[in-house]
């Protein structure tokens, strides 16, 4: 509890000053959006989670598990996301790097939104991009994390960027492993005529070690964020695994979460091959609308 709060207590710290023009929004839009198809299938609950997508979700986590990630997001037949992200042991510590672009088209003088923005492409090309880098270090048997990123919006006509920072903490209790951690702290910026805020949340959760069932393996994670304006978003997820031959493994996963906004919906599912420290995932999740979103990645590990 006194982690949750202090973290908690940071992000009120790092929210701005009132100011006379109205905020409309929030930006950039790939920061709202889940960084991994393993993520994205067990209902993005990955702020215990493991490997180099860490860097996107809490950098307390960058020293668990060193590798190569990337993954490519599709919605519909109208936007494309992208993710790539690399983790490093240094020491006792890890370090990681992380880059998030989103490809949609928006509607002119309307607010960037997860839903309608992606699954139907409006007028106007538009990107959203993120670039992270964070370090993590244990002390006193809990891992410390730090993150900067520098996160952008662009417009055909305009476009705005600003700096954030993430802060976490993480500790293993048996085969589980505990979480917090505060995201995209920072300031509103200006897009032409529009003041956009950083989609700023709080996120406490777990993610728990193989549980054996069997010839399966099980593994649970959930959590709940407190996003910007007071909106709590829980999630949760699973996977079960199995090991046909030495060195393959098969994974099913399935999530469940609160629904951002009106887009996304309260399901998502996927899989994943694995051979030897080789991965291929595979997520999916519905959009009210036309149109659902793929998404595909590789992990080395």
């Amino acid at each position: 509890m006194l982690l949750v709060g202090a973290l908690t207590l940071a992000a009120l710290a790092a929210a701005p000053a009132a100011r006379a023009q109205k905020t409309v929004g929030f930006a950039p839009l790939v920061l709202r959006l889940p960084a991994s198809a393993r993520a994205l299938a067990m209902g993005n609950a990955f702020v215990a989670g493991r490997g180099s997508e860490m860097i996107f979700y809490n950098p307390a986590q960058l020293s668990s598990t060193p590798g190569l990630g990337v993954s490519v997001g599709r919605f519909g037949s109208a936007s494309t996301a992208a993710a790539r992200s690399a983790s490093s042991a240094l020491g006792a510590g890890g370090i990681g790097l992380g880059a998030q672009m989103l490809d949609y088209g928006a509607t002119s003088g309307a607010t960037p939104r997860v839903g309608s923005a992606l699954t139907t492409r409006g007028p106007e090309a538009s990107a959203s991009l993120a670039a992270s880098l964070g370090a993590a270090y244990p002390f006193r048997g809990i891992r410390w994390g730090f993150a900067v990123k520098y996160a952008q919006e662009r417009f055909p006509t305009s476009r705005g960027s600003r700096a954030a920072f993430d802060v976490g903490v993480a500790k293993d209790a048996g085969p589980v492993t505990l979480a917090v951690a505060a995201q995209n702290l920072g300031g509103g910026f200006r897009v032409g005529s529009s003041l956009l805020r950083l989609p700023r949340a709080v996120t406490a959760g777990f993610f728990g070690g193989a549980l054996p069932m069997g010839a399966f393996d099980l593994t649970a994670g959930a959590s709940v964020s407190v996003r910007q304006g007071g909106r709590v978003t829980p999630a949760a997820g699973a996977e079960l695994g199995y090991i046909p031959l030495d060195g393959w493994s098969v994974v099913g996963r399935v999530g469940v979460r609160r629904a951002e906004e009106s887009g996304p919906g309260i399901v998502t599912l996927g899989g994943g091959l694995g051979l030897d420290r080789l991965s291929l995932d595979y997520a999916y999740e519905a959009f009210d609308g036309p149109g659902g979103a793929h998404r595909v990645g590789i992990r080395i590990r």
